[in-house]
Formats: C-alpha cells, structure tokens, sequence
C-alpha cells in the first residue's frame, strides 16, 4: 500500500533502462504540455470538469506507542533472544483477516519442532494442514474466507483448545507440554508485577511460548485495527520494558515493539462475544 514509486515499477517489469527511458519521456512530455497549457490557459473552464481530488493527510502507520523492530534492532542483535530467533525462520502472514490464530499457532509449533531433526518426508506446519490436521471443524469455519452467521471469531479458551490439539499432532515424542490459559485482571494490584515477571521467564529460553489476545488497535493506533488479534511475543526487553510483537498481520505490519503498559492494555480489552478481558496462552515444553 505504502510501496514507492519505483519499486512498484519494478514490481510491474519495468527495468531500470526502462525507468530512465520513462522519466525522460515526461521530461518532453512536460515541456509540451507546458505549450499548450500557455495556448489554453485563457480558456473559459469545462462546466463539466470534475473537481480535483482531495488527498487525505498522510497518517502514519503506527502511532506513538509503536517502534518498528527496523529502528530499534539493537536488542535482538546483542541479546540471545531466544523466542525471537526460534520463530523468525517461520514468520508467516494470515491468509486473511480472521486467520490471525492459525498463522501465530503455526509459527510456534514450528519453532518447537526447530530442535528436532526433520526427514525428507517432515513437511512444516503450514496453516493449511493445521486446520486440515486439527480436529477442530469450527477453527476452520471461524477463519474461513467467508464466514456465515456462526463464524467470525475465535475466543481465548478455544485457542487453547487448537493450539493443545497441535501440539499433540505435531511436538516431538519425547517431549511433554503444559498449556496455560490466561485472561488478565485488569483490577488486579499485581497485574503488571505477574506479567512483566511471565515475560522475563520467558526470555531465559525456547522451552516456552506466548500467544497474545489483544486489541491490536491497543497497539498500532491504527483506526483499522478496532478488532481483536493474535500474535506471539518474540522478545521482551527488560531494561527498556518493551515487548516484542511479531504480527502476523503481513499485509499491513511487521515486527514492532510496544511498552510493557500498552501491551497489557490491549490484552485487558473486553472481548465482546465473552464480555471477558482477553489475555494470553503460555506454552511450555518439558
């Protein structure tokens, strides 16, 4: 959406010979354009001419509590950052609006499986074959390109329940696994004690995971995120207090930080179909 000039020409098989050859075309274009706007420009205007456009201000793409992981690398390059470096080789986009959960349970998965030797006939975990595998028809239907009246949204406890199905489908065999689902307090006195202490445990290692439920416009700021997301934290920076999300909402994001405040924010919203704070799902492995 945001793409230059250039590399949407590039994109639609313009060399850069190409390029040049266009550019220098407007060049003679312009000045002709130049005459005969001199001949014209005394002429009465066309009733029928449309006004001009209207271009709207540019708004950014995220508001202030937001930091793209692109001006702020410093952390994972001098940090092990373990969450971070397990999931990154499997950072997938949702397919499509609603299909945010089955993206960030398969980024997961997958990185739980990163410490087992595949064979040739080991495929990864792709979203496809997740919803495929999972016996859960309602997950399928819930993230579907079209969804009828009793589709349209998955709740934290079903995420539990896809993401424990999976596991059972995919995790190594000598491997166990504890699952905690979680929906913030937000009248709790130690709610951010018990959060920042959960996202400093989880930083030691890739034995355990975080799965987000949040208000992803909580996040951004942006006014075409007023809906609830999924994603997994990948990194939290203790000393700075930020957390580290990796959204799987491709089209629009990529990683971006935001503070320890705002992320339990948005995951303190109220989830409308449960009238219940959303949370988070903390995935460990034994």
């Amino acid at each position: 959406m945001h793409s230059s000039v250039v590399s949407r020409l590039f994109l639609c098989g313009l060399s850069f010979f190409g390029l040049w050859a266009l550019v220098g075309s407007d060049s003679a274009h312009a000045q002709e354009a130049a005459s005969t706007d001199s001949q014209t420009q005394n002429k009465s205007p066309n009733p029928q001419d449309k006004p001009a456009a209207v271009i709207p201000p540019r708004v950014p793409k995220y508001g202030a509590k937001a930091t793209r992981l692109f001006h702020a690398q410093d952390y994972v390059r001098r940090h092990e950052a373990p969450d971070f470096w397990a999931m990154m080789p499997y950072y997938v986009p949702q397919k499509n609006e609603r299909s945010c959960s089955v993206a960030s349970v398969s980024m997961v998965i997958n990185a739980i499986r990163a410490t087992s030797e595949l064979t040739a006939a080991d495929e990864l975990v792709t979203q496809a074959n997740l919803l495929q595998k999972v016996a859960y028809p309602q997950w399928a239907k819930d993230v579907a390109d079209e969804v009828g009246e009793e589709g349209g949204g998955v709740t934290l406890e079903e995420l539990g329940d896809y993401m424990r199905e999976a596991l059972d489908i995919y995790a190594p065999s000598d491997s166990d696994y504890e699952i905690e689902v979680v929906r913030v307090d937000p009248e709790s006195d130690d709610l951010r004690e018990k959060i920042r202490a959960l996202l400093v445990e989880n930083e030691q290692s890739a034995d355990d995971f975080i799965l987000a439920v949040f208000w992803q416009a909580t996040y951004t700021d942006d006014p075409e995120g007023e809906s609830g997301h999924v994603a997994p934290v990948a990194a939290f920076d203790a000393d700075k207090d930020r957390v580290l999300i990796l959204d799987p909402d491709r089209q629009w994001y990529e990683p971006y930080w935001v503070p320890l405040d705002t992320f339990i924010a948005g995951m303190a919203r109220v989830d409308s179909v449960t009238s219940k704070p959303r949370g988070y799902l903390h995935v460990t492995i034994k």
